[in-house]
């Protein structure tokens, strides 16, 4: 009887997908402020894009305090434009925000993670300042 191993494919937005069944984690799911999808239409293919994308990432660890986060821009499919980490222990990360982007505005998306550890009314807190927000302005 012959026996396959499990082949594990490693896309850029798998691990999201590990976290919506994840008691460790609350998400919401909405779609991404247009002007966030069409900047990073504009600068995905830049050679400077890992700044212009920085930009985006900042302005929302700007709205989020001291807390931990992850941040991923990209396609669900194909590489991935920005990922950034604030915290060494990727483990503990208490925010982990996906920017998925597609060709059209409604069908990008933006889902938000936070850790069940905060308290229901910091996460509440957080998801409201997060949604769909244009974190290409800075605030």
């Amino acid at each position: 009887k012959k026996t396959y191993q499990k082949q594990h494919f490693s896309l850029p937005f798998m691990d999201y997908k590990d976290l919506l069944n994840s008691s460790d984690y609350e998400h919401k799911i909405c779609g991404m402020h247009t002007n966030v999808a069409q900047f990073v239409r504009d600068n995905k293919d830049n050679d400077d894009k890992d700044i212009q994308l920085q930009i985006i990432v900042d302005n929302l660890r700007a709205m989020i305090d001291n807390y931990s986060s992850t941040v991923k821009i990209g396609p669900i499919f194909g590489k991935t434009y920005l990922e950034s980490n604030n915290d060494d222990n990727n483990s503990s990360v208490l925010i982990r925000v996906f920017f998925i982007i597609d060709y059209t505005n409604i069908d990008s998306k933006q889902i938000t993670f936070i850790s069940t550890s905060l308290s229901s009314l910091e996460r509440n807190n957080i998801f409201d300042t997060l949604y769909k927000k244009d974190f290409t302005i800075t605030s």
